[in-house]
């Protein structure tokens, strides 16, 4: 279902493309470390030693597949699951909804509800992506966005460690109802907006009202 872990990435005349290939769905691989594991390691730290040494490999984008799947078993009735995607096509979000649908199918396969359900195609996306662009919507978003930032400051691109990266980030962790996602998702239907955008467009409300109106 998770298409976006079997991306190819070619070049051509007109700059550099992407497509699904079926050929680079990954395939699971599945090691057994109760045996494999060498006198000096335990299972569980050769496994994370393994995926350590996976995610720090450079990756040749045009040749090789962007992700890997393992299965480790490290006990008798312990396993990990691997699962590496190169971040020019996954990002945290995307991860997060390939987790959860995982988790989904193994509470089915142990007799549980499966949520959420299945992962949608990329060609659905696709099509959704043109429908917006010949819409009436398209035209009144560029043309809002256009006006917005007419004459604004020149907008930079944040070097990720470099200075203009900003401050350190501050967490927390509120208790928030149980019924917010179902809220957040009626509301943004209503807004004609995804649920991630909704969600930010909230934040973003409250610190227009909340922070003080120096910055501080």
């Amino acid at each position: 279902e998770a298409e976006v872990l079997a991306l190819r990435f070619r070049d051509g005349p007109e700059g550099p493309r992407q497509q699904i290939d079926p050929a680079r769905i990954p395939v699971l691989r599945y090691h057994d470390l109760r045996y494999e594991s060498d006198a000096e390691s335990e299972p569980e730290a050769t496994a994370r030693k393994m995926m350590e040494r996976d995610i720090a490999a450079l990756i040749d984008l045009r040749q090789e597949p962007l992700a890997a799947l393992w299965l480790l078993r490290v006990g008798d009735r312990r396993w990990l699951w691997y699962l590496r995607g190169h971040h020019i096509g996954l990002d945290g979000y995307g991860m997060a909804l390939i987790e959860r649908r995982a988790a989904a199918l193994y509470a089915q396969a142990r007799g549980q509800v499966a949520e959420p359900g299945p992962l949608r195609p990329f060609a659905q996306y696709l099509e959704e992506e043109e429908r917006y662009r010949a819409s009436p919507q398209h035209a009144r978003d560029g043309a809002w966005w256009a006006q917005h930032l007419a004459g604004g400051p020149k907008l930079a691109v944040l070097r990720k460690g470099a200075e203009d990266y900003g401050c350190s980030a501050l967490a927390a962790e509120p208790a928030l109802p149980a019924e917010l996602p179902a809220a957040l998702a009626r509301a943004a239907a209503a807004a004609d907006l995804g649920w991630p955008d909704l969600l930010t467009l909230n934040c973003d409300a409250w610190l227009v009202r909340d922070l003080p109106e120096d910055g501080t």
